[in-house]
């Protein structure tokens, strides 16, 4: 699993932009990205991916690998604990 570090970091933010800087982390091969500073910021950055999605900026199929990756290692921890 990917994980970004928070996408409110000024040179993430002030490079890119918190939504753009989450499609292309997405693009990327990120898994999850994290946001941990403003709800507003949080919910541009899911409405952002969702828009990617539905316009096929980003394939659904790789949300959807994201979240098998997930669910594969949610399991395994689980199993182990």
């Amino acid at each position: 699993i990917i994980i970004t570090d928070c996408l409110e970091m000024k040179g993430v933010a002030d490079g890119w932009g918190e939504v753009e800087a989450a499609i292309l982390a997405v693009l990327g091969g990120a898994d999850i990205v994290l946001c941990c500073h403003t709800w507003e910021t949080q919910i541009a950055i899911r409405d952002g991916l969702v828009a990617a999605v539905e316009s096929g900026r980003i394939p659904e199929a790789r949300i959807d690998s994201a979240l098998a990756r997930i669910d594969a290692a949610k399991k395994r921890w689980l199993q182990v604990s």
